[in-house]
């Protein structure tokens, strides 16, 4: 499985976002410290914000902010937001139109493993390098 640039972006985003919980930080700051450009950023800072990860603040003083403490955003939720829910297979989705596919009881356990390791592991966790 590789995670594709928004998975790896957006990680990133909110590695910054959640190391200045309580400072708005703006859209030209996260671009020149993420090294993203700015409309490709935009994009995935609309869909964490959907997800309920990130808030954003109007006016001459805005940008963006995490929804809440490091702590209570796990890693799984950041890359399902991402990542079309993580899935590896058809199987997984509910898209399998297979009655007897033989991958699909591995690819479901490969699917809870993972999600129930990111699940584990927190923004807080990521910023403070912490994953024993």
């Amino acid at each position: 499985m590789k995670l594709s640039t928004k998975g790896r972006y957006g990680l990133r985003v909110m590695y910054y976002l959640g190391q200045s919980p309580d400072r708005v930080i703006t859209l030209s700051e996260l671009a020149k410290s993420t090294g993203v450009n700015a409309p490709y950023l935009e994009k995935i800072l609309g869909i964490l914000k959907k997800a309920d990860l990130v808030v954003t603040e109007r006016g001459a003083n805005g940008g963006y902010v995490v929804s809440r403490p490091a702590n209570e955003i796990s890693i799984g939720e950041i890359l399902r937001a991402l990542e079309d829910n993580l899935y590896l297979a058809d199987c997984n989705s509910g898209k399998c139109d297979k009655v007897t596919c033989p991958s699909k009881s591995i690819f479901n356990y490969i699917y809870t493993e993972i999600n129930n390791l990111l699940d584990s592991k927190t923004l807080q966790d990521m910023i403070g390098d912490n994953y024993e």
